[in-house]
């Protein structure tokens, strides 16, 4: 963290930003300034939606397997 708070307030012109935390992400991220300054609302806008907990597809285990079976014959018939 001390790199990133030198970074932040090096010589009076900062070398990176903060960007706005996301959803979806537990860390926070920084963008270098190396090449100009950064559009963060483009950044943000361009972040796809976060699915809510729980909605997303659930897969068994058993569909999993049978899927991995299917794959693996396709790919030895593709070996021949």
């Amino acid at each position: 963290m001390d790199a990133l708070s030198g970074l932040l307030e090096c010589d009076g012109r900062p070398l990176v930003v903060k960007l706005p935390r996301t959803p979806g992400r537990k860390d926070v991220e920084y963008m270098h300034l190396f090449s100009g300054p950064v559009d963060i609302d483009a950044l943000a806008s361009a972040v796809p939606p976060a699915s809510p907990s729980g909605t997303a597809e659930r897969v068994s285990v058993s569909d999993l397997t049978h899927r991995v079976s299917q794959l693996e014959a396709e790919v030895a018939e593709l070996k021949e």
